[in-house]
């Protein structure tokens, strides 16, 4: 499937566990860990594959803490994903996709010191709109758009965050996946591949419940920020290393 034997298939799992341990417990992190791997040795399944499995996944999170997802906030920035999802869609057929990895890399960057030099900083409706915007752009691009919007409720409780993050991804996921399939870039393989990764994502999110639970208790902002800055380095660094 894609380029992916048994042996990496089986590790692709064990990352997508991982993965959607991270997701289920902070919110966002998937990408983070599963991309790397998976542009290295099956990049055709980047991020098809990817933001196919992603829908079950954010389904789930959102369930488990539906009564506190924050509606205005998934309406503002599902706005914004269908805006930049559509320019995604026009990225990909005009504009050298690792270029423009690298500067969104450094954006993420950029977004997690102006959090951390300014903790009191408040994210209104223009901020939610324009993070909507940008996590389509990286989300169909290179399948990390998740940062973007994770900065923006790095203050709000744990089932807030995780909830709304859940369905605002599953907005800008259904947007992604109907932009590659218009630029051909989605097929079959590619749901075969996300379907024999489904028992690795579901037994990463059933574990993420007591995790979830460990860092409500006043680690979820500096493990937003970690996670958001690590994605940051490591989409600079794929931009780079891909380009080269």
């Amino acid at each position: 499937m894609l380029g992916l034997g048994p042996g990496e298939l089986a590790l692709a799992g064990v990352l997508v566990a991982v993965g959607s341990l991270v997701q289920g417990t902070i919110g966002f992190g998937f990408a983070l860990v599963t991309v790397p791997y998976l542009a290295l040795v099956a990049p055709e399944a980047v991020p098809a594959s990817l933001l196919l499995l992603g829908v079950p996944l954010n389904v789930w999170v959102a369930a488990r803490d539906l009564a506190h997802v924050h509606r205005d906030g998934v309406a503002e920035m599902g706005a914004g994903l269908l805006a930049g999802s559509a320019a995604g869609v026009v990225v990909l057929r005009v504009v050298d996709a690792d270029a423009l990895t690298v500067a969104f890399g450094a954006a993420v960057l950029a977004g997690v010191i102006a959090s951390a030099l300014h903790p009191g900083a408040r994210f209104g409706r223009a901020a939610r709109v324009a993070g909507g915007i940008a996590s389509g752009v990286v989300n169909t691009v290179a399948a990390t758009g998740g940062p973007m919007i994770a900065l923006l409720y790095q203050r709000r409780r744990g089932e807030e965050v995780r909830s709304t993050l859940a369905a605002t991804f599953l907005i800008g996921i259904g947007f992604s996946i109907a932009g590659l399939a218009v630029a051909g870039r989605i097929g079959v393989s590619h749901v075969r591949v996300a379907l024999a990764l489904v028992p690795a994502m579901a037994a990463g999110v059933a574990l993420s419940r007591a995790s979830a639970r460990l860092l409500d208790r006043g680690w979820l902002r500096p493990a937003v920020l970690l996670f958001a800055a690590a994605s940051g380095v490591a989409t600079i660094l794929r931009g780079i290393l891909r380009a080269g």
